[in-house]
């Protein structure tokens, strides 16, 4: 677990601080054929486009780094304009600047 949550505040930090696009890792299989499955992050203005993204190992030059997951986000493909069956999201920015910049705010009361 504290390497899946390592991950995610590396991927948030790219988010907000380089606005780069990058991956929250959800399901890391290890050295496996099995496919590693994210949530992959672009930023655009005010707002994060957010897809859920599988990486099959087969379907890669390398082995997949956990640490690098950021490197199998290509562009974005608006899934919805597309009229692709991707489920695609659309969220605000700033929670995320919250939660990068002020972390050790006591969030937990306010979604009492």
């Amino acid at each position: 677990m504290a390497e899946y949550e390592a991950q995610w505040r590396a991927g948030v930090a790219r988010l907000v601080v380089e606005r780069q696009p990058t991956a929250l890792l959800t399901g890391y299989r290890g050295a496996t054929q099995d496919p590693h499955v994210m949530w992959a992050l672009w930023p655009e203005g005010d707002s994060v486009y957010v897809q859920e993204l599988t990486v099959l190992p087969a379907e890669i030059d390398d082995t997949f780094d956990p640490r690098q997951a950021h490197r199998y986000v290509g562009e974005r493909i608006p899934a919805s304009e597309q009229g692709l069956p991707i489920p695609e999201y659309r969220l605000d920015l700033l929670p995320l600047l919250a939660a990068h910049y002020l972390p050790n705010f006591p969030w937990r009361w306010m979604a009492a």
